[in-house]
């Protein structure tokens, strides 16, 4: 990830000499310290952002009724912050749907609780693509709605995001 200096901060002496004297007490490098600050500040204020992820859903005239081309994208910041890094993140699996990531979108997993092994998604430069199914049952009685696959996608996206923003490290596949 690629970082700039870009805050400018004019405190008194006493001030300046203070920080520095608690960050060496902390054994924090002063720069990680107003790091760490900058970030937890920006985590507590994010719903100020603009910054939900989206997911774009569309029916080409030449899919099948309950075929849906799907698109997620991150916000502008996270996009740039993990620039070049794969993001994986746990498809969801909903009663009557399926969830299939396109080439190069997706990473094998195996489940933590033993139950079995599948495939992840993975963002790529802040993208996901895929396509979402009517799996066995007819789209107009499908008990999960497209929506709901939706938000699900969302929330795995947003969750994974969250973590790796506390972290302030670089993501990586789990």
């Amino acid at each position: 990830m690629e970082k700039t200096e870009i805050l400018k901060a004019r405190v008194s002496e006493a001030l300046q000499r203070d920080f520095l004297e608690i960050c060496t007490a902390m054994g924090k490098p002063p720069a990680a310290q107003l790091r760490a600050l900058i970030d937890d500040f920006v985590a507590a204020r994010r719903d100020l952002l603009e910054d939900d992820v989206k997911i774009y859903l569309d029916q080409p005239d030449t899919y099948m009724h309950g075929a849906y081309r799907a698109r997620i994208t991150l916000p502008p910041a996270d996009a740039a912050a993990f620039k070049g890094v794969p993001i994986a993140f746990p498809l969801p699996r909903l009663p009557k749907r399926r969830v299939h990531a396109d080439d190069g979108f997706f990473v094998a997993a195996s489940n933590w609780d033993g139950t079995g092994s599948g495939f992840d998604g993975v963002l790529v430069d802040g993208v996901w693509q895929g396509h979402i199914y009517s799996n066995g049952i007819d789209e107009d009685e499908n008990p999960t709605p497209i929506e709901d696959v939706a938000e699900a996608l969302r929330e795995a996206v947003t969750k994974r995001i969250a973590v790796l923003r506390r972290g302030g490290g670089r993501p990586s596949a789990h």
